[in-house]
Formats: C-alpha cells, structure tokens, sequence
C-alpha cells in the first residue's frame, strides 16, 4: 500500500510516492535535520577560517615594503601558493573520498596546518624566509572550501534517497544544492568583509593581526567537531556511489582491476564535468590577469594605502556575501529551466568582461564600487549554479576528487596567469597604456566562456543523460 504524501524539503514542496512507514518517514526528518546542522556548522568553520587568514590582509602590502619583497618576489610568492594549492587539492580531494580517512579529517588537517603556517609567522616575522615558510603549510593541505562542497554533497545525496526521484523531489534537492552553495560563498562573502575591515580598522600591526588569526582558526575546528557524522545509506538502495564501492570491493573475483579502475574514473569525471572545467579555468584566467594589474591601477589612480584597501576589501566581501546568499537564490529561483540557466551564465560573462574593463579606467571612487557590486554578484551567481551543477553530475563518492580536481586546475591558472599578465603588461602593452594588452585578454577570455556557454551548455551539461541529479531508478538501470 502506498500513499501520496507531501513533504517540504528544505522549503520546498515535494509529492511522493511512500509506503506507509513509520520509520522511513522519522528517517527522513531525522536526515533533513541532520544536512540544515551540516550546513551550519560547515559555514560557520569556513567562516571562521576566513577571518582569522583575512585580518592580515591589509597589512600585506606595507609588509613586504618592509623586508623588500618586490614585484617578482611577489609574483613569485603567488605562483609557488598556486602551486602547493595545485597539488594539495588534488591529493586532498581523492583522501577525503576515501572511507578510511573520510572529510572531516582533511577537514581538521587543513585547520592545523593554517595554524601552523600563523605560528611560523610569529616565529620568524622579520625575514623573506618566514614569510615564504609561513604560505606553505595552507597553501598544501587547507583545502577546506572544496572539501566541504564535497560534504555538502555526500548529506544531498544521501537525502535523496529516502525523497525519492520523482521530479519534484529531484528539482527540490536540486534546488537545496544551490542554496547551501550560496550559504557557503555568503559565509566566504562576510567572512571576508569582517577580516578585512577589523584588520585595517581596528588592529596596530600585522603581528597583532596574526595571534587573533590563530584564535580564529581554532574556533574553526571547533564547530568542525560540532558537525554531526553522515548517516549511512540504506542497503536496499543501490546509488551510484554503492555501485563504485562495489567495483572496489570485487576486485579479486573481477578479471581485470585495472578495467575496473579506468570505469571507475571515467564514471567520476563525466564529460559535463569536463566542459565545467574548461568554464573555470577560463575564468580563473581572467581573474589571475586581471589582479596582476588591479591593485597597480588602484595605486595610481586613487593612491590607496592599507586603510582603503581594507575598506575596499571589505566592501567587496559584503557584496559577495549578498550576492551569494540572497541575489544569486533569487535570481536562480526565476531561472529553474535549464535552458535560462544557460541564458543566466551568458549574462554573468557579460558583465563580468564589461566590468573589469571599466573598473579598471574609472576615476570615481562611487563608480568604481558599483561596478564591483555588479562583477561581485556576476560572480556570486555563476559560481553557485556551476558548483549545483557539479554536484548534480557525480556521486558523493567521487565529489572530494572532482572538486578537488576544479580546484587544481584554478590554481594552475594562478600560476600560469600572474606571469601572463607580467608578460602582456611589460611587453605587449604600449608605454601611455600599460595595461591594455592585459585588458584585451581579460576581456577576450570572458567573451570565449559566454561562447562556449552558448554553444556548449546544453550539450555537455545540461543535455546529458540525467545531469539534473543522479537518483537509485536512474542507476538500476546503468550496466558497468
């Protein structure tokens, strides 16, 4: 006997079709419950985070003036940062997907690792050498951002399977991947904001900024410790993440582990997730080029010292949270069919090439933070949709991989980028207008993304075969 049943998944109405079963629906509750305190806490850790390593952002600048780090010791610093991140994201997201060592311990490895990178800072703050010791630890192993995508995930998925896979279950999930994205990136936002504008504002020097940062930090693995451990999946659903645990767990009566290890790759990075890849290295291209010339530009055009750029900073990490937490959710909300998704990247690409060109020539203080309002919502909005929509694509098993793998590639652009940018400016530029060639490539690379967006989307992520969610009636029907 079943009945049609109505349940609100994370504010959202959902039909059923349920057996009458007490237990199934107290596991349902129990689980809803469970992923609103995951997210939470989540939040609050990253945030936390945030803070403590953002307070002695305004002191940076005035910092390596003081021990003579210039221009191509700083171009270096950012591209060895990029390169551990490179490496650590990597390596991280295949450790967390592992049962044996799982995400929270990546995730209290990165806490311990940004503190040890602070106590270096205390211990040696006086020379290049502490400040290049200080960036390693974190930049290998604190990959907590990534990570806690790929929890988030797990919680998604494992609620689903109890939902159901309907289609107003699967667009209410769908939906509840995109919310606790943007809850994420607004923790990130304001974060940013508090760090920024309490270390330009209120801290005396960059050493003072650092023993507050400890503090913070370790607030973070404490609201780790407050998140709550994943339920198990039933047994009698078989999800794509059980049958790759099966693949690993029948290598002996199989005749051939290696086949079996090249299905279970291929089947982590789908080829929605390669095109996504290719979306984000192209931003983060553009990003990387446009930063080595930004704060040059700031200099010059408005002579902005540690207390502007902490405010600037600041309001910028306020925007991004608003943008990630209330805009983005009601702009995607109007935008539910996937062909308007589409339409909606193109316009973040529009404004976000279009921005950065005018940000970067304006002279007026008040234009140059209403553009930023603009290119920091673009970027709000085109972030949640491609992180929901990776999460859609692959298991919860694979998840840590994948977003790892994204991360990798975005810090390869960072180090690939700041040098590109290097080159444009002092060789490709004219001399009355050194940031032009940059500027051009900036704006190039958005135009590639809105095109490849416009002829690509559809096919190779929203086209392919349940790229909405993976549910238990799709993967029975899947033959490995």
């Amino acid at each position: 006997m079943c009945n049609t049943s109505t349940r609100t998944l994370l504010g959202n109405t959902v039909e059923k079709q349920t057996p009458v079963n007490q237990d199934q629906e107290l596991s349902f509750v129990k689980k809803q419950r469970c992923l609103k305190n995951v997210v939470f806490y989540g939040c609050l850790s990253l945030a936390s985070l945030i803070v403590g390593a953002s307070l002695s952002y305004p002191f940076y600048q005035s910092r390596r003036d003081d021990l003579g780090c210039d221009t191509l010791c700083f171009g270096a610093m950012t591209s060895t940062r990029s390169f551990l991140s490179l490496i650590g994201s990597t390596i991280l997201g295949r450790i967390s997907d592992s049962p044996r060592v799982g995400r929270m311990t990546c995730l209290y490895i990165g806490v311990v690792s940004s503190v040890v990178g602070f106590s270096v800072s205390i211990v040696d703050s006086n020379s290049i050498k502490g400040m290049w010791l200080s960036i390693l630890p974190a930049s290998l192993f604190q990959q907590n951002y990534s990570i806690l995508k790929a929890l988030f995930s797990d919680f998604h998925e494992d609620l689903l399977n109890v939902c159901g896979d309907n289609d107003s279950s699967i667009l209410a999930v769908t939906q509840s991947r995109a919310n606790s994205a943007g809850k994420l990136g607004m923790s990130v936002g304001f974060a940013f904001m508090i760090g920024s504008f309490v270390g330009g504002t209120m801290l005396r020097s960059y050493e003072e900024s650092i023993y507050y940062s400890i503090i913070f930090t370790a607030l973070s693995g404490f609201f780790l410790w407050m998140i709550p451990p994943p339920h198990l999946k039933p047994k009698n659903i078989q999800t794509k993440s059980s049958i790759n645990s099966a693949i690993c767990n029948n290598q002996k009566t199989s005749s051939s582990w290696m086949k079996q290890k090249i299905l279970a790759q291929i089947d982590a990075l789908p080829l929605s997730c390669l095109f996504i890849l290719l979306l984000r290295v192209l931003m983060a291209l553009a990003y990387n080029i446009f930063n080595t010339i930004w704060t040059v530009s700031l200099k010059r055009r408005f002579n902005f010292g540690p207390k502007q750029h902490g405010k600037f900073m600041a309001f910028v990490g306020f925007a991004y949270a608003i943008a990630q937490g209330y805009v983005a959710k009601q702009v995607i909300g109007k935008f539910q069919q996937k062909k308007h998704r589409k339409y909606l990247i193109m316009i973040c690409c529009v404004v976000l090439g279009l921005g950065r060109w005018y940000g970067c020539y304006t002279t007026n203080v008040t234009c140059l933070y209403a553009v930023f309002t603009g290119i920091v919502t673009a970027l709000g909005v085109m972030n949640i949709i491609l992180t929901a929509d990776t999460s859609a694509v692959v298991s919860s098993k694979d998840s840590g991989y994948v977003f790892g793998i994204l991360e990798a590639a975005q810090n390869g652009c960072g180090m690939v980028g700041p040098l590109l940018g290097g080159i444009l400016t002092s060789y490709l530029s004219p001399v009355d207008a050194p940031h032009l060639a940059a500027l051009w490539t900036v704006v190039g690379l958005y135009a590639l993304a809105f095109m490849s967006v416009y002829f690509g989307y559809d096919r190779f992520v929203l086209g392919q075969p349940f790229s909405s969610m993976f549910t238990a009636s799709h993967i029975k029907n899947k033959t490995i």
